[in-house]
C-alpha cells in the first residue's frame, strides 16, 4: 500500500516521532510532505517541503499534485495537522482517496469545524487515530461519520542516540543544582505557566532548584518574558526543540507536567521508561499509565502551591522518588512496544483498504 504522510514542518515532536518509526519499519510504500517550511532541526525529513511561508505557495501546489500524481497514494495520513486543515491539503493535493488523521491534541473550534469544513470541500475524514482512550470518547461525538482508532504511542529505542554532554555544565550550573525536566507544546493548554511559578515558589525555601523546559509553540516568547519578570530567569533554561529526550531526562531528578491531558505525553512515558520520577497534573490521559502515591505524584490541575510541595518533596525524599520511578518502571504498559504498534498499524492501514 502506499501512503501519503502529512506532517506539520518535519521537526521535533511526539507526531514526528511515530512518523520516522512508522517509515522505517517498511510497513507501507511511504512519502512525507511538510505543509510548513521546515526550521531548525529535523526529526523526520520529508520528500516534499515547502520553502516559502507565504500563504498560499503555488510552486508547492504544483509539486504536491505532481508528486500525488506519480505516486497515487491509496490513503492520505495526517499527523498532529488540524483536521479541517488536513483536509484543505487533502483537496489541494487531488487525493480522492482515504483520509486519515492523526491527533494528539485539539482545539474545541478545530473538532467542530474540521468535519464540517472537510464535507464542505468534498472530503471524507475516514478515520482518525488517538494515542489514549480518553481522547478516543472526547472525539467520538465530534466525527460521526468517521472511525475513532486508538494507537498508543510507540517508544522506539533509543540506545544508540549519542551521549550528551554535562547539561548542568552547559547551563552553568553546579553539579549540586536539582533539574526539573518537562516538554511539552509551549501554548496555554501545558500550563507552563504554573510550572515556572512553582519554581519561583520553591526559591523561597531553597536555591537550587532549575527548571529546564523544552518545546516551542505560540507562547514561547510569552513564557520567556513572565519567567523574567517574576525574577526566575536564572532559574528557568528554554531548551528549544529537541529530537531525542532520553540523554536530558538521564540528568534530570524530577520530571513534571502540569497540563490537563486527554494523552499521556510521549516526552512524560519516555520519562518513566528512563527512570525519572513523575508529577503531573491529574488528568484522564495521565491516569492511563501512573497511579497517584503509587507510581507518581498527582496534584489538582492548576495548584501551583501543591506542585512546588510535591516538587520540594521529592527533591528531599530520594528515596520516595526511586520508589516512585521504579514502581512505574515496572507497571509500564506494554502496548507501547514496537511490535504492538507495528500490528495496530497493520490493521489501520488494511482496515482502511477494505472500504
Amino acid at each position: 500500500m502506499r501512503v501519503l504522510h502529512l506532517v506539520a514542518d518535519g521537526g521535533p515532536s511526539a507526531a514526528s516521532k511515530q512518523l520516522r518509526w512508522l517509515t522505517s519499519t517498511g510497513l507501507v510504500e511511504s512519502r512525507v510532505v511538510a505543509i510548513s517550511a521546515p526550521c531548525g532541526q529535523l526529526t523526520i525529513k520529508p520528500d516534499l517541503a515547502r520553502a516559502s511561508r507565504r500563504l498560499f505557495d503555488w510552486p508547492f501546489v504544483r509539486r504536491l499534485r505532481a508528486l500525488v500524481r506519480e505516486f497515487q497514494p491509496a490513503v492520505v495520513h495526517a499527523w498532529d495537522i488540524a483536521p479541517s486543515a488536513a483536509a484543505f491539503w487533502t483537496r489541494v493535493a487531488g487525493h480522492r482517496g482515504r483520509l486519515i488523521v492523526s491527533c494528539r491534541r485539539i482545539a474545541a473550534d478545530q473538532a467542530l469545524l474540521g468535519p464540517t469544513l472537510a464535507r464542505r470541500w468534498g472530503v471524507r475524514i475516514d478515520r482518525v487515530v488517538v494515542p489514549a482512550e480518553p481522547f478516543a470518547d472526547v472525539l467520538s461525538s465530534q466525527f460521526p461519520g468517521s472511525a475513532v482508532t486508538v494507537v498508543p504511542d510507540v517508544l522506539a529505542d533509543e540506545t544508540s542516540t549519542p551521549a550528551l554532554a554535562n547539561l548542568r555544565q552547559q547551563l552553568g550550573l553546579p553539579e549540586s543544582a536539582r533539574l526539573v525536566f518537562c516538554a511539552a507544546p509551549f501554548d496555554v493548554t501545558s500550563a507552563l505557566r504554573d510550572l515556572i511559578w512553582s519554581i519561583d515558589l520553591l526559591r523561597v525555601i531553597r536555591d537550587d532548584v532549575h527548571l529546564a523546559l523544552v518545546g516551542h509553540g505560540p507562547w514561547d516568547s510569552r513564557l520567556r518574558h513572565f519567567s523574567q519578570t517574576i525574577g526566575t530567569g536564572r532559574n528557568v533554561h528554554f531548551l528549544g526543540r529537541r529530537d531525542s529526550l532520553a540523554p536530558w531526562l538521564a540528568q534530570a531528578d524530577i520530571y513534571a507536567q502540569p497540563g490537563y491531558c486527554f494523552t499521556p505525553p510521549l516526552a512524560m512515558l519516555e520519562a518513566i521508561a528512563t527512570g525519572r520520577p513523575v508529577i503531573a497534573a491529574d488528568s484522564p490521559g495521565i491516569r492511563q499509565v501512573v497511579e497517584n502515591e503509587t507510581s507518581a505524584r498527582l496534584i489538582p490541575w492548576g495548584d501551583r502551591a501543591a506542585l512546588a510541595r510535591e516538587i520540594n518533596r521529592l527533591l528531599d525524599q530520594p528515596e520516595l522518588a526511586r520508589q516512585l520511578a521504579a514502581t512505574a518502571k515496572q507497571r509500564f504498559p506494554a502496548d507501547h512496544a514496537p511490535a504492538q504498534m507495528r500490528q495496530a498499524y497493520e490493521q489501520l492501514y488494511a482496515g482502511i483498504a477494505q472500504h
